[in-house]
Parts: C-alpha cells; sequence; structure tokens
C-alpha cells in the first residue's frame, strides 16, 4: 500500500513540476527578467564613466580669501567679501563660493561652501574646492608640481588575481568570479519565489477541483 502512495505522490509531484516549469510567466521571471534588471546595469557601468570624463566645462567657483594664501586662476574667482561673494553667486557669474577664515593654519574647522543647489552638483563643487585649495597649500610649501600631482592623486591598488598554479588569471575571469555568484543567487531566489507562487497556486486549484 505505501508504494502506491509514493507512486501516486511522484506522479503528483512531476506532474506539478512540469506543470509549473512550462507556465510562460515562471520562465519570464526566472530567466528573462534577470536579464531585463542585468543589461541596463552593465550598460551604464560601461557608459557612465566616459560621459563623465567627457563633460570637460566647468563652472566658475568664487572664494574670499581671509588667510590669503590662495590664488585665483581660470576657474576660480576672488571676491573680497562675503557681501559681494553672495551677490555674484545670485547674479549667476558664479555657480558657488567659499570662505576661508584667518585663522585657517592654526584650527581645523570647515570650510563653508555656499550654493543655491545640492546633490551631486554639491559634490562636485566640494571636489573642486578641495584640489585648488590642497594645490595652494603645496604650492605656498614650495612643493614641486610633479610631488604635487601625486599628492593630489591617491595611489590606487590594482587587484591581480592567481590561480592556484600561480599563474595571473585574465581579468575577464576575475570579474566572472564575482558577478557570477551574484547572478546565480538572484536566480536561485527568483525561481524559488516564482515556484513557492505557483505551487500555492496549484494547491488552491487542486482543493477547488475537489470542491
Amino acid at each position: 500500500m505505501w508504494w502506491k502512495m509514493g507512486n501516486r505522490s511522484h506522479t503528483v509531484a512531476k506532474y506539478e513540476f512540469l506543470k509549473t516549469v512550462k507556465r510562460k510567466g515562471f520562465l519570464f521571471t526566472t530567466f528573462i527578467l534577470p536579464l531585463l534588471l542585468t543589461i541596463p546595469l552593465l550598460v551604464g557601468m560601461h557608459y557612465l564613466p566616459s560621459i563623465s570624463s567627457g563633460s570637460s566645462v566647468e563652472a566658475r567657483i568664487g572664494f574670499v580669501d581671509h588667510a590669503g594664501f590662495l590664488e585665483p586662476d581660470a576657474n576660480f574667482t576672488e571676491y573680497k567679501d562675503l557681501g559681494t561673494a553672495n551677490q555674484a553667486l545670485l547674479d549667476g557669474d558664479i555657480s558657488c563660493f567659499f570662505v576661508v577664515q584667518e585663522h585657517f593654519f592654526n584650527d581645523i574647522e570647515k570650510i563653508p561652501l555656499y550654493s543655491k543647489e545640492a546633490g551631486s552638483f554639491f559634490s562636485s563643487s566640494q571636489k573642486r574646492m578641495k584640489d585648488f585649495v590642497l594645490r595652494n597649500l603645496l604650492r605656498q610649501a614650495k612643493v614641486s608640481d610633479e610631488i604635487a600631482e601625486k599628492i593630489k592623486t591617491p595611489i590606487k591598488a590594482e587587484e591581480i588575481k592567481i590561480d592556484k598554479q600561480g599563474n595571473i588569471m585574465p581579468e575577464k575571469a576575475a570579474i566572472g568570479n564575482v558577478l557570477l555568484p551574484y547572478a546565480l543567487a538572484i536566480l536561485l531566489v527568483l525561481t524559488i519565489m516564482t515556484s513557492s507562487g505557483y505551487l500555492m497556486q496549484g494547491i488552491a486549484e487542486e482543493k477547488e477541483s475537489r470542491t
């Protein structure tokens, strides 16, 4: 008797499995949906660096230097006081401005950066301000241009993968080793969620047919 029940359970499980995996919704969620989510991400990662580096036009930034060590250039304009710089910002002559206090060298504090916008624009202006102040500090210390460029550009480590034999792995293989587990995990989660939903739907249909 027990082998008959096992045979029936196997038949029901086989029927439910084949019925689930043949559904268009299951195939779409398991295979097509991850591709639709991955392709825009890969395209954005490929083109975003070139787009950001291609924008060479930068808005002018003003500054008020009470410490007396900053020198204006083509992208940075000096103003005598806060009121003049604020008026230039309102008139649209500059995108933002910052103020360096007299006790800049004696006290570590934040440099106020005034602007009419926020978000990514503020982050970009903040980075440009830091580079400008650092460049003038290095000039004030009479550091050579070569060393100044090295200081402004932090050293980046290049990750090189080696296999069990000690050979250097290709870069694509190293990237694949990182992306493949994530892709398989996403595929597994989507498959479990979709199949469980269809399993509950099959149970509901079976109870309804019995009724």
